[in-house]
Parts: C-alpha cells; sequence; structure tokens
C-alpha cells in the first residue's frame, strides 16, 4: 500500500492518540516514522514495536560533565528526552544500557533542521541525522539492545534520498488504523449529529 508523507504522518498521530500518548509525544513520532519510511527504513514498525513495550518508571536524566547513563531507554519516552537534550546541547553523550528502538532515535532527530547526533552500537556507528539527513546501518536488526548517541563526528558522508510515495504492508496498515481506531467516538445519534465519523487519514 502507498501513502503520501502527510497521509502516514496523521495515521501514525491517530495511532498515538488511540494508544493515549500525549499529543506533542504523537508529533515528534509521527514525523520521525514517516521520515524513515521516506528512506524505505521500517520506521511504522519500530513504532509498533515500541508502542508494546513495558511502560517502566520514568526517572528523570542525571547529567554529569554532560554525559548521562540510562538503565532502560523507551523511544516514547526517554528516547524523546534524549533528543531534547542533543538539540539543547545539554549533553555530549547519552548511553542507554538497554533501548527498545534505536533506529526511531534518528528518526526523532527529523522534527529538528539542526539535529546532528550519531548512535554507535558497541564502536560501530548504526546511524547519524545531520540536518535532516539520515543514515541507517540496514544490516544492524536488533532491539532492546545498549546503543550510544554521541554528537557527529561528520563521518557519514553519503545520505540516501528521500522519496515521494511511501510503501506499507497491508498487516502494518491494519495495525496502525486499529489503535488510531481507539481515539474515535463511539457512534451514536449525538456523534453523528455533531459531525462525527471523520477517517483516521483523512485530511479535509
Amino acid at each position: 500500500m502507498q501513502f503520501s508523507f502527510s497521509e502516514l504522518k496523521d495515521l501514525v498521530f491517530n495511532a498515538g492518540l488511540g494508544m493515549k500518548l500525549p499529543a506533542g509525544s504523537c508529533e515528534d513520532l509521527a514525523f520521525a516514522v514517516a521520515s524513515l519510511e521516506s528512506l524505505n527504513l521500517h520506521g511504522s514498525n519500530e513504532f509498533l514495536h515500541a508502542i508494546a513495550c513495558n511502560n517502566y518508571l520514568i526517572r528523570d536524566f542525571v547529567i554529569k560533565k554532560n554525559e548521562v547513563e540510562v538503565d532502560i531507554g523507551r523511544t516514547l519516552f526517554e528516547g524523546i528526552c534524549a533528543v531534547d537534550l542533543f538539540i539543547a546541547e545539554k549533553v555530549n553523550k547519552i548511553v542507554f544500557h538497554e533501548f527498545d528502538c534505536p533506529m526511531l532515535l534518528v528518526g526523532l532527530g527529523c522534527n529538528y533542521y539542526n539535529a546532528n547526533f550519531s548512535v554507535f552500537y558497541s564502536d560501530k556507528i548504526i546511524g547519524n541525522i545531520n540536518s535532516g539527513k539520515i543514515f541507517w546501518d540496514n544490516d544492524f536488526k536488533l532491539r532492546n539492545c545498549s546503543v550510544t548517541m554521541t554528537r557527529s563526528d561528520g563521518a557519514i558522508t553519503r545520505y540516501p534520498e528521500k522519496k515521494d510515495r511511501l510503501n506499507l504492508s497491508k498487516s502494518t496498515f491494519k495495525k496502525l488504523n486499529k489503535l488510531a481506531a481507539k481515539m474515535l467516538v463511539p457512534e451514536s445519534d449525538h456523534s453523528r449529529a455533531t459531525g462525527a465519523g471523520a477517517g483516521t487519514i483523512d485530511n479535509d
């Protein structure tokens, strides 16, 4: 199935709302997923994995000498916070001993024109974002693993081109659409009279 960038972004946004995530987080995640999919990276599947992860207690980051160390990080919470810290130039390094969906970190960076950081697994660079341009190692498939974020050192010189039409499997679409449907009000005489009934990816 093919979608425009805005259609997929709206679908993921509504899926996030359906899972009762804050609207601001839904906006960040939706743009991240659509940006990844525009590069043939399966951001939608990473999003579905992220929302299925356990909800541990959220702890404030403790910054020591411009570095942060986190035991368990989740995209929906610590991941968004980590990217915000890099954008605000409050940290130079963040170590996640376990992180659910590393790919979504570089996707989240797309929300900021000045995002510039790399993601490492052990000593190998697996992802990078530089002013909206994304690199991701397609051979890296791990989730729930240890990764480190650092300010970009300019090691990546070639970035893939974005597509206008985004491909999504029917199964992935159905999963996202099912989540998005949770935000819709139940059908009733009152809801019909007050204009309810738009689809989950309607743009008008």
